[in-house]
């Protein structure tokens, strides 16, 4: 059975790694990421190589008036509170520079083959207790509704935050648009030494010709599931 390569990435910025990082990030580490995304684009429009970008949908927002105003009502209620996106937006305040991409994802959407994906709007982990299954529907209603507004695009692709995949709401996805979810697979079917030099595979043989400085910005995924069977 033929299988397909697929390469996905998360775009995140800080909404990443908040619950991680708190405040004691670099702001040279998402000026890095700015400034190598577009050059990411460019090698993959000239590689005729198609891509898709699992997007935090508060990256959408321009500023922290819309951002607010296409958050859902009904937010997340994690027993940990440092999980929120909301949480920690409150207690530390927003900057622009690390929350919010509009023009990137501009960009993504103006270069052939690039998919725009979601990410969930507020990197919504959907196995941490006290969140509860309307709650992620709700805030994927939100990147939906700021995607289609904003850029006239429905997103179909969803990569759950930290690969946490919860198969009960796999139906949900599927009611509120999204047909392919990144999986992650018991084992996958290239196995690399971790050295794109040493490695003869024909994958990273392509993969040497690109900078270093732009490998360490993406991951290869190997697994999609497609939703084509949702649970009853």
């Amino acid at each position: 059975m033929p299988g397909t390569f697929t390469i996905s990435l998360d775009f995140e910025l800080l909404w990443g790694i908040f619950d991680k990082v708190g405040t004691k990030y670099k702001a040279e580490y998402f000026e890095n990421t700015r400034r190598v995304i577009p050059q990411m684009l460019a090698y993959f429009a000239a590689a005729e190589l198609e891509a898709t970008w699992a997007t935090v949908g508060m990256l959408f927002a321009e500023n922290e008036e819309e951002w607010a105003a296409y958050s859902p009502t009904y937010l997340p209620s994690y027993r940990q509170r440092k999980l929120s996106a909301y949480a920690w937006a409150k207690d530390h305040g927003i900057r622009p520079e690390v929350h919010f991409a509009p023009e990137l994802i501009q960009q993504i959407l103006d270069t052939p083959g690039q998919e725009l994906g979601s990410h969930s709007f507020a990197h919504y982990y959907t196995l941490m207790r006290g969140q509860s299954p309307e709650q992620f529907r709700e805030d994927l209603k939100a990147t939906q509704r700021i995607a289609l507004d904003k850029f006239n695009t429905k997103l179909e692709s969803l990569v759950f935050p930290r690969n946490h995949i919860n198969e009960l709401y796999l139906e949900i996805c599927l009611e509120e648009g999204y047909h392919q979810v990144r999986g992650n697979p018991k084992k996958h079917p290239h196995s690399c030494p971790g050295n794109l030099q040493l490695c003869r595979c024909k994958i990273c043989q392509h993969l040497r010709d690109y900078p270093s400085r732009i490998l360490k910005v993406f991951s290869l995924v190997f697994c999609t599931h497609f939703i084509k069977n949702p649970p009853k």
